[in-house]
C-alpha cells in the first residue's frame, strides 16, 4: 500500500508541479480531519477492549455473575457509539487513510459483536461462546496493532516487549519446583 501512496504522490507532484515532499504534506493535511476522528475512535476502542477484558476476568474470578452489576455493561455502549460516530462522520481520501480506516472498521465491527455477546449476560465460564469472545478480542487487538503501524500517533502497548516483560522473572507457584538444566 505504501508503494501505491508513493506512486500517487509522484503523480500529484508531476501534475500540479510541486515536489514529492509538498505532495505528501498536502495528502496528510487533506486527511487531517479523518486522522483526528480516527484517533478518537481508536482510543474509544482501546478503552472498550480494556473494559471487556476486565468484565471477562471478573466473570471468571467471581462466583456471582451479578457482582459486576448492570452499570459495568452500560459503560460499553458510550465509547462504542462514540467510535462509530467518529468513523462514520469522517472521510478518508488518500489510499493510505482508506486502508487505515478499513482496519479500524473491521476492529469496530468485531468489537461491537463481542460487546453484544457479553451484554447478553451469559456466564462466560460455562458458555460455549467464551472461546469465540476470546478469539474475537485477539482479532480486535491484532487489527488495532495493524492500525498503530499504519499511522503515527496510534499507539498500542505491547506487553511482550514492555519494560515489565523484559524484567519479569518466571513465576514459581507454591508447590512447583523449577527444574535446573
Amino acid at each position: 500500500m505504501r508503494f501505491l501512496d508513493n506512486v500517487n504522490m509522484d503523480f500529484v507532484a508531476e501534475v500540479i508541479g510541486v515536489g514529492p515532499a509538498e505532495a505528501v504534506a498536502a495528502s496528510h493535511t487533506q486527511d487531517e480531519g479523518y486522522y483526528q476522528a480516527a484517533s478518537t475512535a481508536f482510543e474509544d476502542m482501546k478503552y472498550v477492549v480494556a473494559l471487556l477484558t476486565a468484565i471477562l476476568l471478573t466473570d471468571f474470578a467471581s462466583s456471582d455473575r451479578g457482582a459486576l452489576g448492570a452499570g459495568f455493561h452500560w459503560r460499553l455502549a458510550e465509547p462504542l457509539e462514540g467510535a462509530k460516530q467518529s468513523l462514520m462522520t469522517s472521510r478518508a481520501t488518500t489510499q493510505g487513510a482508506r486502508h487505515h480506516r478499513h482496519h479500524l472498521v473491521v476492529a469496530l465491527e468485531k468489537l461491537d459483536a463481542i460487546a453484544g455477546m457479553v451484554r447478553d449476560g451469559a456466564d462466560m465460564r460455562d458458555d460455549p461462546r467464551c472461546a469465540s469472545v476470546m478469539a474475537g478480542l485477539r482479532q480486535v487487538v491484532r487489527e488495532l496493532r495493524t492500525v498503530s503501524k499504519l499511522a503515527a500517533g496510534f499507539d498500542v502497548v505491547n506487553f511482550a516487549t514492555s519494560c515489565c516483560a523484559t524484567h519479569a522473572k518466571p513465576h514459581q507457584f507454591p508447590g512447583n519446583r523449577v527444574q535446573s538444566s
